[in-house]
């Protein structure tokens, strides 16, 4: 598996996503690369306000995806899952914050 800047590794989801199960990686649309419109950057994001809101996902408690595509996502994963997902996108920003600044 690919290393973090912090030294750990990117989850399987996040990297590739699981197609056995038709999820597409979060990198795809959240991070990683570039932004897709309508997607937010979730890299750097803390790691309770990512897990709140795909567990709100999860739950249908949120619904602001046009075609459903984050709820049927997240409906397939388990709790372990998004915690290990929104603590990856947490340790985006811990990285970013260890970068020296140029003055």
């Amino acid at each position: 598996m690919p290393d973090t800047p912090r030294g750990g590794t990117v989850p399987a989801l996040v990297r590739v996503g699981d197609p056995m199960r038709n999820i597409a990686p979060c990198a795809s649309c959240h991070g990683g690369i570039e932004p897709k419109a309508g997607s937010p950057w979730l890299e750097g994001m803390p790691a309770a306000y990512v897990q709140a809101q795909l567990l709100a996902f999860a739950n249908g408690e949120r619904h602001n995806d046009a075609l459903g595509q984050m709820r049927n996502v997240e409906r397939q994963l388990t709790a372990a899952e998004i915690a290990q997902i929104a603590a990856y996108h947490a340790s985006k920003r811990e990285a970013e914050d260890l970068k020296p600044t140029v003055q």
